[in-house]
């Protein structure tokens, strides 16, 4: 019982992860494309987004405790995980709306810039 209690917090706790990580690889496309260092832009993200990164974290803590009940269902979490972060395709101009909601300055001008290259 509490076995499947674990799963489903882990699974729900990853896919919070994923789509942050999602988010997180748009901005760091719009930090290479620009040559900005990407520390500077975490005014970038939702705060919704920070508090879900930092409680996502906890997913490693369950992880743990899965693998101490039952290893195979432990490695069975990580490789879906895994491969939902890699299968899921990235919506750059969602993102970089949100952005542009949030941005100020001439960061607000370089996003308004490539979302006008991406949606031609």
């Amino acid at each position: 019982m509490w076995l499947y209690i674990l799963v489903i917090v882990f699974f729900a706790l990853s896919l919070v992860n994923t789509k942050i990580f999602l988010y997180q690889r748009t901005v760091r496309k719009f930090a290479m494309n620009f040559n900005l260092p990407q520390d500077s832009l975490v005014y970038l993200y939702p705060k919704s987004y920070l508090i879900g990164f930092n409680l996502s974290r906890l997913r490693w803590i369950l992880l743990i405790v899965i693998v101490i009940l039952n290893w195979k269902w432990a490695a069975i979490l990580f490789v879906v995980c895994f491969l939902l972060k890699m299968i899921l395709p990235v919506n750059d101009i969602k993102h970089l709306k949100v952005m542009l909601s949030l941005a100020e300055g001439e960061h607000k001008r370089m996003i308004e810039s490539l979302l006008l290259e991406l949606e031609k």
